[in-house]
């Protein structure tokens, strides 16, 4: 508790010896250690419930995490799974096609290509 090591033990017990006398000092040393017990007894009795109250804090935070973690994730799939107002589905109509400049590029860039890997080839040849 006060990190005493044998030495400073040692030296107070001389210290008291001197003090004290050798009849007084185990009559002090008896009372020194009761009072040393009663308050290690006295800071239990404080710190158990401030550990119970801090358990449940630790307890009540994680559940409301764990709520606002399961409510952002239903919220989520809520706004995935249902369609945005004046969304209209339509499943059953095909995928558009590209109008007929962007058809006439893409067309180009296949042919584009094409001439670059024969090129590539007779280059290696």
């Amino acid at each position: 508790m006060f990190n005493i090591g044998f030495t400073e033990l040692l030296v107070l017990g001389v210290i008291g010896l001197l003090v004290l006398g050798p009849e007084q000092l185990p009559h002090v040393a008896r009372k020194l250690a009761q009072i040393m017990n009663e308050l290690k007894r006295a800071k239990d009795e404080i710190m158990s419930p401030v550990e119970d109250l801090k358990a449940d804090a630790q307890r009540f935070i994680e559940k409301a995490r764990e709520t606002a973690a399961q409510k952002e994730l239903d919220e989520l799939l809520n706004r995935t799974l249902e369609p945005h107002a004046g969304d209209t589905v339509a499943p059953d109509l095909p995928p558009p096609t590209p109008s007929e400049p962007v058809q006439q590029e893409l067309a180009l860039d296949e042919s584009a290509q094409l001439n670059s890997r024969t090129e590539k080839k007779s280059d290696e040849h």
